[in-house]
């Protein structure tokens, strides 16, 4: 039995007990809180800050298009554009009002800002980043992006292109950004095309994605992000945008980042993913020569130049006439084009026209290869050929008297190609055409392109009223009636013609990349090879170079004495009626299509120019002219002037 004794010093045991269990308690709960205030307080204090978790998408810059010697046709230059997230922005009708202010705002854009803002400061877009003003002034005129210059005087930026003056908003901003708590400014990247007009129907533009663009490309394109449209700026838009990168960031309670130098772990671990910047484009242009051909046709309403190398298949020149500006397209100063019916934003040089004359060579080819004629064939022209009841007319409606097939050729003799073409029919010039010149199909060439139409019987069965008639044969015997060529095509298929029979494929792209052994450079590409026998070429040839160099030529006016260059006329029926159209429009439509298509030299030629001009008149009087001055350029200016003597020439004129 427990005495009195026994009890007491059991409990004193066991109070002794709880008493250091509570002391180790406080103990733990003590060294707990020197941890968490002492050893740990001020990374915890640090963590107290922090608001928000973000990351950033860094956009690559994009790789540049240069033509083949170097010369930027399409780059980069830095913008910036005023953010802000609403959730953190805390007195917005007074930052608003301050914004307003600083940037000459007008009420109503004023307004705008204000409604998004306060829109989305509450609710769970309350941390989503919002564009208010895109392209900032700051160094480039925001119209047409021409480096702007700072007046001491007036205190302004001017651009010395428009003459437009501007207050270097970008600066203003930065400097009063502290008391904007929730706004930003951040650097963004656009495209500058420092040739303009010049080469934009082949470098392209680009424009912002649409919903269209975003279904297609799933997380790869966000609104806002821009893609390449048309031209090379389309065609490579993998290769010249990049690859996305990724910053992570942190944000405290007032909105602002915090360095990454004072954040703990996990926080100070986190890695941007740096962005991949777009690969260069370098085409076979060739600048100056491009804005040669501008100047060639400068004084007409709407066509199109093509020069080739007859040997490789490199486009030297390809330029399309009326043209646009890029920069202006989505600039606020956004002007009209030229009358739309002239189509400024169409590549002229890759759609399809009816190609008149210079189509000849197909028949006068068909003709000898199936053994109709020879060269010593005669017809007689009395101004028009007679065929079941109808009269094809020549264009010289006097006659052009007996005329063998060189004649007909340089002097482009219509009656004998409306005989000749009677004679061979419709299905075999269209095998011709497509075998021996590549009409009908496409080039090759890196951008869209028509491919033309050459019909055959089966095709008029199928698409004109009452079916194939005898007379089509006719028609397209001198390139008329629903042949369709566009002329890069004539550039390609006189190219072969003419350079010993290789039809290459047309390339617009000369690498892919730098200079290293690894990028894609070009390599002239066969599609395939055609053989003519020598004694069929010899009248073709000499024909064409008639054709510019006897004073009966339909082109003798536009010869060279020191550069002999052969080539073909063309003067396409072409009248078109359109309602809504003025009457100086109306005139225009009624004129016929100008062709010339010409290679200099004559003999062992480098390159194939093809001059169109859209409702332009004849092509001996109109566009020989244009095509010589481009031949004289090209010589003079781009490989030791050639002092040759006719007699250089003799194979092709004997």
């Amino acid at each position: 039995m427990k005495t009195f004794r026994d009890e007491l010093v059991e409990y004193k045991t066991q109070f002794k007990w709880f008493i250091l269990i509570i002391s180790l308690f406080f103990a733990v709960i003590t060294g707990r809180f020197f941890y968490l205030q002492i050893i740990k307080g001020e990374e915890f204090e640090r963590l107290s800050t922090i608001n928000y978790i973000g990351k950033d998408r860094i956009l690559p810059r994009r790789g540049l298009i240069k033509d083949r010697f170097g010369e930027v046709l399409a780059r980069n230059i830095d913008t910036y554009n005023l953010t802000a997230i609403p959730h953190y922005v805390k007195e917005p009708d007074r930052e608003v009002a301050a914004l307003s202010n600083m940037l000459e705002l007008g009420s109503g854009e004023a307004m705008e800002i204000l409604f998004k803002v306060i829109e989305n400061r509450k609710g769970e877009n309350r941390f989503n980043k919002i564009v208010l003003k895109k392209n900032l002034v700051s160094t480039y005129c925001p119209y047409d992006k021409t480096g702007l210059l700072f007046d001491q005087q007036t205190k302004k930026m001017f651009c010395t292109e428009c003459g437009r003056r501007f207050i270097d908003e970008r600066a203003v901003i930065l400097s009063h950004l502290h008391e904007l708590p929730g706004f930003n400014v951040e650097a963004s990247l656009t495209r500058y095309y420092p040739p303009g007009e010049l080469t934009a129907h082949v470098t392209g533009y680009m424009n912002e994605v649409n919903k269209e663009d975003l279904g297609k490309t799933g997380d790869e394109y966000l609104s806002g992000d821009l893609t390449g449209r048309t031209g090379i700026e389309k065609y490579f838009e993998k290769i010249l945008r990049g690859l996305t990168g990724e910053e992570m960031f942190v944000k405290d309670a007032r909105g602002a980042r915090i360095n990454p130098a004072f954040l703990p772990e996990p926080f100070i671990s986190m890695k941007a993913v740096e962005a991949i910047e777009g690969k260069p484009v370098t085409l076979t242009l060739d600048f100056m020569l491009q804005a040669a051909a501008a100047e060639a046709i400068r004084n007409y309403k709407s066509g199109a130049v093509v020069v080739l190398e007859a040997n490789t298949g490199r486009i030297l020149a390809m330029y399309s006439k009326p043209s646009f500006n890029p920069n202006f397209l989505f600039s606020p100063g956004e002007t009209k084009n030229d009358n739309p019916i002239y189509s400024p934003k169409m590549n002229k040089s890759l759609v399809s026209y009816p190609p008149g004359s210079t189509y000849k060579i197909v028949t006068a080819l068909a003709g000898l290869m199936d053994g109709y004629i020879t060269p010593k064939t005669v017809f007689t022209c009395p101004g028009f050929y007679e065929f079941k009841g109808r009269k094809f007319k020549c264009y010289n409606r006097g006659g052009h008297g007996k005329v063998d097939l060189i004649e007909a050729i340089s002097q482009s003799c219509d009656v004998y190609f409306y005989k000749l073409g009677e004679i061979i029919g419709i299905d075999r010039l269209a095998g011709y055409a497509a075998d021996y010149f590549g009409f009908g199909a496409h080039t090759g060439i890196e951008l869209k392109e028509s491919v033309g139409r050459i019909p055959t019987k089966d095709w008029h069965d199928k698409h004109s009223i009452g079916g194939f008639q005898p007379g089509f044969s006719l028609n397209s015997a001198v390139g008329q009636g629903d042949v369709k060529v566009t002329p890069l095509q004539l550039a390609r298929g006189y190219a072969a013609f003419v350079n010993g029979g290789k039809l290459f494929k047309t390339k617009i792209v000369e690498k892919v990349g730098d200079d290293s052994p690894s990028g894609n450079h070009f390599i002239p590409e066969v599609e395939r090879e055609i053989s003519i026998p020598e004694e069929f070429m010899e009248p073709l040839l000499s024909g064409l170079f008639k054709a510019v160099n006897d004073k009966d030529g339909t082109a003798f006016e536009s010869r060279i004495k020191e550069i002999p260059f052969a080539g073909k006329t063309g003067t396409a029926e072409a009248k078109e009626f359109r309602k809504d159209a003025d009457q100086s429009v109306r005139d225009w439509l009624l004129l016929d299509h100008a062709w010339f298509v010409g290679y200099a030299p004559a003999k062992n030629p480098e390159i194939v120019v093809v001059v169109f001009i859209e409702h332009g008149g004849t092509g001996g009087k109109i566009s020989a002219p244009a095509t010589r001055k481009i031949i004289e350029y090209y010589y003079a200016n781009r490989i030791d002037f050639l002092e040759l003597e006719e007699e250089d020439f003799s194979e092709v004129t004997e």
